[in-house]
This record gives structure tokens, C-alpha cells and sequence, in this order.
């Protein structure tokens, strides 16, 4: 977030001073000293602009795509956790188990079956 806020504030103020220079630059009044001054001005703000906008237009377009990766990430993260959630609860309400064996008691001559109960 906060490359974010840096990013923006150094895109709007180098946009400003892009747009203050593209007036200046195409300024007219009618009296050549002023208009002269303003030509100039013009340049200077487009020449400050040029460094504010290098640095801020790819500050901010890098650090949107990572808080994007970052939010899309955590929302498979947080799908993960439910599935895992719902997994161990499906788990625990069917982790009763009975098994039924058939036994053979040699010593007594008698055959049957045994119940095993697994929690």
C-alpha cells in the first residue's frame, strides 16, 4: 500500500507538472515578454515532469500488480482453509466405524461374529 500512495503522489505530481507545462508551452497573450516567460516556464515544468513521471508510472503499476497477485493468493489461500475445514469436519462426523468379523473358536467348537467399534 504504501508503494502505492508514493507511486500516485509522484504520477499526480509529475501529471501536474506535465499539464502546466503544456499550457505554458501553448500560452498566448499578446505581449511577447510574457508570452516569452511563459514558453520558458513552460519548458521547465515539462523538463521537472519528465523525472516525477519516470519514477512514479512504474512505481505504481508494479505495485498494483503485486497487491493484486498478494489479494488473488490470499483468496486461494482462504479457499484452501475451507475446503481443509470442511474436510475435517466430514472427517470427524463420519470417523465412527463398526466392522463386523466372523469368528471361529476352535476350543469350544462354536463360530460367530465379533463387532470391533474404531472411533
Amino acid at each position: 500500500m504504501v508503494g502505492i500512495v508514493f507511486g500516485s503522489v509522484f504520477t499526480g505530481t509529475g501529471t501536474f507538472f506535465l499539464v502546466g507545462g503544456i499550457l505554458g508551452g501553448n500560452y498566448s497573450s499578446g505581449d511577447a515578454g510574457d508570452e516569452i516567460a511563459t514558453k520558458i516556464a513552460g519548458g521547465v515544468l515539462l523538463g521537472i515532469s519528465i523525472p516525477f513521471l519516470a519514477i512514479g508510472v512504474p512505481l505504481l503499476a508494479y505495485n498494483i500488480y503485486q497487491y493484486n497477485v498478494r489479494k488473488n493468493h490470499a483468496e486461494k489461500r482462504d479457499e484452501y482453509i475451507r475446503a481443509y475445514k470442511r474436510y475435517k469436519k466430514q472427517k470427524e462426523e463420519t470417523s465412527l466405524q463398526i466392522m463386523l468379523l466372523p469368528s471361529i473358536n476352535f476350543a469350544h467348537n462354536t463360530a460367530g461374529l465379533s463387532a470391533v467399534v474404531a472411533f
